[in-house]
């Protein structure tokens, strides 16, 4: 049985290879935790963009809805006027006879096609915010994707 004196010299040149290894590892360890650390500080400020960026397009959104509902009203209003302006010329129509009444029935119809052509605007403007509308939703999905896949990282 060799003396104890002699496997000292072989422990402790064990233990410091063990410890060296251990301060290998918490070196590979801290240099990982930095690396991670600034992975995520990166994450969550891209995450804030996108959710910086979804809330500007929800309200550019809200803004556009708002319009569009505003036109849609006006629209539905002078829809409204023009049947009713189209009901009061077939009335007068109807009930002209008489050579007095064709400037009226001319004014009339002046009115009508000046109603038509405020009609043919509004549902183009309409068109036009609805197309808007959609590119801004189309946006929104895209940038709440954006935001969740930055979130997850």
């Amino acid at each position: 049985m060799p003396p104890y004196s002699a496997l000292i010299p072989l422990l402790m040149k064990a233990a410091h290879q063990n410890l060296s290894l251990t301060e290998e590892e918490l070196d590979k360890a801290e240099s990982s935790v930095s690396e991670l650390t600034t992975r995520a500080e990166t994450a969550e400020k891209e995450a804030e963009e996108a959710q910086r960026a979804t809330k500007v397009f929800e309200e550019a959104l809200y803004k556009e809805q708002e319009k569009g509902e505003t036109l849609e009203k006006e629209l539905d209003d002078l829809k409204t006027a023009h049947h009713e302006l189209e009901e009061k010329y077939a009335d007068a129509e109807s009930k002209l006879q008489n050579e007095d009444y064709e400037e009226r029935i001319e004014d009339l119809e002046l009115q009508n096609e000046e109603l038509t052509n405020q009609t043919t605007d509004l549902e183009a403007k309409n068109d036009e915010a609805n197309r808007k509308l959609k590119m801004l939703e189309d946006d929104l999905f895209k940038a709440e994707t954006n935001s969740d896949s930055f979130e997850s990282k």
